[in-house]
């Protein structure tokens, strides 16, 4: 029985959702990221950026998938600094896909969250740049969600264990259902059979609580367990009287 009631905890824990590894971009400049199922990238404002600096981050999914992305947050201290040809003047973040930029020559540096879901390739970048050729820039405050999606059968059907998203012809892996993240882009993998759905999860800081949460539950399960066997058995001895 003992053994039962913890095979099924552990099922438990292994069936969760899958919460995205965090990587700061300015940290891995120059890097390659092997996207599975979802990374997050963030950057925080009190990085600095070296004059002339481009921090590109690659990220690629496994062979015959490919990425959307999508900003969960930004700001940047520049926003709006644009030269006489309307590009950014002093920084900017650059979002490519398979070589094709998303945000024109010059990247982006507006004042609001890029919106939407952005649908890449096989290979895409993060960047941040410093323009200025000899001065210093504090980096833009940035967290971005990339998630690996595959496409559907011929018989319009997703993989096996994916979720179909009704986005496009958008596939998901099961484990990011009801994680926090709006990953199919249409808030579907947020909405069908979740129980909460409340913002975004900030892994960063739940994680812990999270694991210790589902550690207690375990310890907690198998004390009650223990507990009534030794009752059991000691309830047992006195045996029975036949008339």
């Amino acid at each position: 029985m003992l053994l039962s009631v913890l095979s099924v905890c552990l099922l438990s824990l292994a069936s969760a959702q899958y919460y995205p590894p965090i990587y700061d971009l300015t940290y891995y400049c120059g890097s390659t990221i092997f996207v599975d199922r979802e990374v997050k990238v963030r950057v925080r404002s009190q990085t600095y950026l070296n004059p002339n600096q481009n921090c590109t981050l690659i990220l690629r999914p496994n062979r015959g998938n490919r990425l959307v992305a999508s900003f969960l947050g930004f700001n940047l201290s520049t926003s709006y600094y644009y030269d006489d040809s309307g590009n950014c003047q002093y920084e900017s973040i650059q979002l490519t896909a398979d070589g094709s930029s998303q945000f024109g020559y010059r990247g982006y540096c507006g004042y609001s969250v890029p919106y939407g879901q952005y649908r890449l390739g096989s290979i895409n970048t993060i960047s941040v740049i410093n323009w200025q050729q000899y001065s210093y820039i504090y980096a833009p405050n940035l967290d971005i969600i990339f998630t690996e999606v595959s496409s559907k059968y011929s018989n319009n059907n997703c993989p096996y264990q994916m979720f179909d998203c009704q986005n496009y012809d958008t596939c998901i892996d099961d484990s990011l259902k009801c994680n926090g993240y709006n990953d199919c882009g249409n808030n579907l993998d947020e909405t069908t059979g979740c129980h909460n759905h409340g913002p975004y999860i900030d892994i960063s800081v739940n994680l812990p609580a999270i694991v210790g949460g589902s550690v207690g539950f375990v310890v907690f399960v198998v004390i009650i367990v223990v507990t009534v066997v030794i009752c059991r058995r000691r309830g047992g001895k006195g045996g029975y009287s036949q008339f």
